[in-house]
């Protein structure tokens, strides 16, 4: 999935408008032939896979609610995404071709950004509950580990051994690297902007934030 991602557009999502819809990529499947994407039309979100040459678009969801910020998994059989089909945001997972729709998570805090290991055995993602955090759970939904606050959107390394992602602090907000058990803190950036969505390239060796004026707030 981080390979797909950096292929699209090196900060994970990319907003295009197409026809009067708007577009947010999640990225190409393990086999780099699909492409999954959120689709808004008429108000809501849903989620849509294509080749990767834009043919054979096919509706997975199809609910009356958003469904968004789709990732596939390491092996392209399942996808993660956000669904607020409960009421709040919740991470769920589906079958490649939208069948068994199930929700990992639940409570009323906002989900958001779901991200695969790589060995497709968790999900990480941000809780928004007041005070943002990171979370990482089995991929069933079980064993949730919560990480620092004032943290969210975080991407594994290829190797699966860290974790790239923002960090809100007194001095800005910052892309900071952590090892996958939430533990060995490094700050990467300096600048004092703002940035946002890490990305790892497929070597594990450059990450690739979207930069923003300091005064963006969260």
């Amino acid at each position: 999935m981080r390979f797909g991602r950096s292929l699209i557009w090196f900060i994970g999502i990319t907003v295009m408008l197409l026809s009067g819809e708007l577009w947010l990529l999640g990225g190409l499947d393990a086999q780099g032939s699909r492409i999954v994407f959120s689709n808004l039309v008429f108000d809501n979100y849903e989620i849509y896979v294509m080749d990767a040459d834009g043919g054979n678009r096919e509706n997975l969801t199809n609910h009356p609610v958003d469904d968004r910020e789709p990732d596939w998994s390491p092996d392209g059989t399942k996808i993660a995404f956000v669904s607020r089909r409960s009421g709040g945001y919740q991470i769920c997972v589906m079958d490649a071709d939208g069948k068994n729709q199930i929700e990992l998570t639940d409570g009323t805090e906002t989900k958001a950004d779901p991200d695969w290991s790589p060995d497709g055995g968790k999900i990480a993602f941000t809780v928004h509950d007041g005070i943002s955090h990171i979370e990482v759970m089995d991929a069933d939904g079980q064993n949730r580990v919560r990480f620092e606050d004032q943290t969210m959107q975080p991407s594994w390394s290829p190797d699966g051994q860290q974790i790239a992602f923002v960090y809100r602090k007194d001095e800005g907000i910052e892309i900071y690297l952590m090892g996958a058990d939430g533990r060995g803190l490094e700050r990467v950036t300096h600048d004092l902007t703002g940035k946002w969505n890490p990305s790892f390239s497929p070597d594990g060796l450059h990450t690739m934030p979207r930069t923003t004026d300091s005064s963006t707030s969260m």
